[in-house]
């Protein structure tokens, strides 16, 4: 076999493996671009059907729920009987970028 042959042969292997190599990866793009696609239908909201028709009474008595649960985690960290506490205002923080409110997760649940 000649130096020639020889090197007809691995131009031949490398072309093969890099088309390969491409055809895997675009079905990995493929199968990721259907799988987002399944959990934006699964995640979608309800039909309006299901949602609830007076909003504004619970978001009001939400509102109080999450005053009720500060003042309690408030009292909770203050650890001495007698000490009296009031929650002046609060408010929502931003939904940001996933490492935020993974952080915000992880230091929550500590």
């Amino acid at each position: 076999m000649t130096i020639l042959e020889k090197l007809g042969q691995g131009t031949w292997a490398l072309v093969l493996g890099m088309v390969i190599v491409f055809a895997a990866l675009f079905l990995l793009i493929v199968a990721i671009v259907i799988m987002r696609q399944a959990i934006r239908l699964a995640r979608s909201p309800k039909s309006e059907k299901d949602a609830p028709i007076s909003e504004a009474p619970a978001q009001e008595s939400d509102e109080e729920a999450v005053v009720a649960v500060i003042m309690a985690a408030v009292a909770a960290m203050g650890g001495a009987e007698g000490t009296r506490f009031r929650l002046k205002a609060f408010r929502r923080a931003a939904d940001q970028h996933a490492w935020s409110r993974a952080a915000r997760r992880s230091i929550t649940y500590l």
